[in-house]
């Protein structure tokens, strides 16, 4: 096994989406870290190991620590011309790290073709990642 870090760039804003009454918020660990759950990392990992044809089963065994690391802002969401939602976010342009443990026989530019693929075309957000946010790629 390797253990790697990463940097992603988003190209579209990541949102949070846990509802508080004045804005959503990404979920958080209990020292107060951003997390992304091993599920939603699966998801991805999948979507980029079928995009790519191969490690499909490779990308089951990967684990990417749940802590995100960067800097959180805000963002309006307008769902119509006069109302929005604010939401935490990850904005377009903003890198964050990862880091992740990938399995034997796959190597360090395998994991991150793998995210290139399922960061361009999916992406990963708590929020909204059918309405094209999270979207990212590999820098």
């Amino acid at each position: 096994m390797i253990q790697t870090t990463v940097n992603i760039k988003f190209l579209t804003p990541c949102l949070g989406n846990v509802r508080k009454p004045d804005y959503d918020r990404f979920e958080r660990s209990g020292t107060g870290a951003v997390t992304f759950l091993q599920s939603w990392w699966r998801e991805t990992l999948s979507y980029g190991a079928r995009a790519l044809g191969k490690f499909q089963d490779s990308v089951l065994q990967t684990r990417i620590h749940p802590h995100i690391v960067g800097e959180v802002r805000r963002y309006k969401r307008y769902y119509n011309a006069n109302q929005f939602t604010e939401h935490e976010a990850f904005l377009t342009d903003d890198v964050v790290s990862i880091n992740a443990i990938i399995p034997d026989g796959m190597t360090e530019e395998d994991f991150k073709q793998i995210l290139k693929l399922a960061g361009n075309y999916k992406g990963i957000s708590p929020y909204g990642w059918r309405e094209g946010y999270g979207r990212f790629t590999v820098v």
